[in-house]
């Protein structure tokens, strides 16, 4: 009789000890941290949204922009010359009369695809989903809102790998920021204040990512962006 219980309990036990310890090492080997994740401090760190902005676009005659394949903005930047130019990105430098080598300000106007397009497995779309995860701003939303994740034993496996998939890649492509200000209106999209002296603006349209970088923050000014700028730039 005794046997028999302690075979049962070791039925009961043996496959409870094998899960735990099946979990604890997805827990282990896809932790979240500074240690194990490049720059995820600073991507932690830099998850604010300060405010939230409307964009009123105002309608221009079309000699009055300046044209990247999509992105169409008031060109207040006749001083700027080309400095590069692919198929996907031109850049803009702007030089003063003494110094022709470092560049005073710079605009750069590009096109990617999405966060959500690079990271579409069939695992992600299922933590997208079950987050309510509809677009890159989701995810910087997600992620500010959740900046540390709650992860337990009770986790499933696929949780625990998305959460991990996504707080990596985000680390390693999103720029180090110290703010980040929510666009609506004619446009969805955020504007990123970097640390790094340069403030991106992103419009999210058709599964693409219209990014506008401008560099030196003295001269494009945090005021000057969300306030002008963002009502002069337009997505056909």
């Amino acid at each position: 009789m005794k046997k028999k219980v302690l075979i049962i309990s070791l039925i009961i036990i043996i496959p409870i000890i094998a899960y735990i310890s099946y979990k604890a090492y997805y827990l282990y080997e896809y932790r979240i941290n500074s240690e194990v994740i490049e720059n995820y401090d600073n991507l932690i760190n830099g998850l604010n949204f300060k405010e939230t902005i409307t964009q009123n676009t105002k309608d221009l005659e079309e000699k009055e922009y300046l044209k990247f394949q999509k992105i169409k903005i008031k060109n207040e930047f006749n001083d700027f010359v080309i400095d590069s130019k692919g198929t996907e990105y031109v850049k803009y430098n702007l030089y003063t009369e003494n110094n022709s080598l470092s560049p005073k300000a710079s605009l750069a106007i590009g096109t990617e695809t999405t966060y959500m397009s690079r990271l579409n497995s069939e695992e992600m779309q299922e933590f997208y989903q079950k987050h309510n995860i509809k677009n890159d701003l989701d995810i910087l939303k997600y992620l500010s809102e959740n900046k540390t994740p709650k992860r337990t034993l009770l986790t499933s496996i696929n949780e625990i790998k998305c959460e991990y998939l996504l707080r990596e890649y985000m680390a390693l492509n999103l720029p180090n920021a110290s703010n980040i200000i929510e666009i609506t209106g004619d446009n969805i999209g955020y504007i990123l204040i970097g640390k790094n002296n340069t403030t991106e603006v992103v419009i999210l349209k058709d599964d693409k990512r219209y990014i506008l970088s401008f560099t030196n923050q003295n001269y494009f000014t945090e005021d000057y962006i969300k306030n002008t700028l963002i009502n002069n730039i337009k997505i056909n």
